[in-house]
């Protein structure tokens, strides 16, 4: 049997976050739901959604790729913006 997929800590942390809140601090943690949380969560944060970029957002990615060449090597570089 394979192991399943693991999620990242940071998606973790994201995930577990919820049971902090005022509103659901005193609900007992279901590790089950956090985990399956977190692994949505990073499906999210793996993806490059522009589409809710703002234009300066936009521009910062097109600009860091032309900067790298990727668009002429198949436009695999991803930049990463840390999630305030």
């Amino acid at each position: 049997m394979s192991e399943a997929k693991q999620p990242s800590e940071l998606a973790i942390q994201y995930a577990t976050e919820a049971w902090t809140k005022p509103l659901t601090q005193h609900i007992e943690m279901d590790t089950r739901i956090a985990i399956e949380s977190a692994l949505i969560i990073d499906r999210i944060l793996s993806k490059a959604y522009l589409g809710n970029a703002t234009t300066k957002e936009l521009i910062y990615e097109l600009s860091a790729r032309c900067d790298t060449g990727s668009i002429n090597q198949g436009g695999d570089y991803k930049t990463a913006e840390p999630i305030n």
